[in-house]
């Protein structure tokens, strides 16, 4: 899990530098709006197979969006889905059914604790590297 969660920082620093270029390099193809961006930091298709992975960086993402953590060039929040698409291209996945997958978390009656436990996860991994430093 650590070993993700070390993937999962990396990426989400370089996530904000590729919002900004997917907004800059759209193009129109048959009247369909795709994106060129190339993601060069990353495996073609990283390994999250668990339902449970998923869904935690789901929150990692809807998290750092709901903290307006990603801007395009002039500084606009991106929206949520545009994040969501952006992230799943590089991560060769489809993460675009995100909102139905935490609603079904909280229809399910996924406890508070569950729901939260990947940031306290975080924080221990940060607070052990700054520690150790």
């Amino acid at each position: 899990m650590v070993k993700n969660l070390k993937r999962i920082i990396t990426l989400v620093k370089a996530l904000n530098a590729l919002v900004i270029e997917f907004e800059s390099s759209k193009t129109v193809e048959n009247q369909m709006e795709t994106s060129q961006v190339q993601c060069p930091l990353l495996a073609p298709k990283p390994d999250i197979r668990y339902a449970g992975d998923k869904i935690e960086l789901i929150r990692i993402l809807l998290s750092l969006c709901l903290q307006d953590r990603f801007t395009d060039s002039n500084g606009n929040r991106q929206p949520d889905y545009k994040v969501f698409q952006l992230f799943g291209e590089c991560l060769g996945m489809d993460l675009s059914n995100y909102l139905k997958a935490l609603d079904r978390t909280k229809q399910e009656g996924t406890s508070m604790e569950t729901q939260t436990g990947i940031f306290k996860k975080m924080e221990e991994v940060i607070r052990k590297y700054f520690e150790e430093k």
